[in-house]
């Protein structure tokens, strides 16, 4: 196991972190570029998902939230869209979205749904 794997499982702090605070230590542990999901049996109402030159996207769907790396992808089904930024995550609900940097862990200013 991996030390990043180990992180997001374990922590290193008595009290389990939730999705989005494990998400958020281990990548500070990644270098490179990347765009990921992270789903948990634990948290299965949400994806947790980050990027850093990979790009993200979601489309803002009635119901539902749709995640993709290209918005070819929501042609037909939604024209709402969020871009995230470099070094940006997201905590995507079928009916909520939450956006945090991820360096001084601030949500970004306007809120969606």
């Amino acid at each position: 196991m991996s030390a990043t794997e180990e992180n997001l499982r374990y922590g290193k702090q008595e009290k389990k972190p939730n999705l989005e605070e494990a998400v958020a230590k281990a990548l500070q542990l990644v270098k490179g570029t990347y765009g990921l999901a992270v789903v948990s049996i634990d948290y299965s109402d949400r994806i947790t998902i980050a990027r850093n030159s990979s790009p993200l996207i979601i489309g803002i769907g009635k119901g539902e939230n749709i995640i993709t790396s290209d918005v070819s992808a929501l042609i037909g089904k939604t024209k709402d869209v969020i871009y995230l930024n470099y070094d940006e995550l997201a905590v995507v609900g079928s009916n909520s979205i939450k956006l945090i940097n991820l360096h001084n862990r601030m949500p970004r200013s306007k809120h969606y749904l």
